[in-house]
């Protein structure tokens, strides 16, 4: 099991032999956002691209 920690990004990777699972701080908010859960991917300086996925997801507020 690993954990990787992005300081520059605020970013959290947490891993097994089977999953990830990816936490960023919010630069705005500074609440924690769950960034990925599930197939486990390797470890790489920045995960921001999949924070741009996860924006484009959700819905807008109304």
């Amino acid at each position: 099991m690993g954990i990787f920690i992005n300081e520059n990004n605020l970013e959290f990777h947490l891993q097994n032999d089977k999953v990830s699972y990816i936490l960023k701080v919010d630069s705005f908010t500074r609440e924690l956002q769950s960034v990925y859960f599930g197939n486990r991917i390797h470890h790489r300086d920045s995960y921001e691209d999949l924070s741009e996925k996860q924006n484009d997801q959700v819905p807008p507020l109304l």
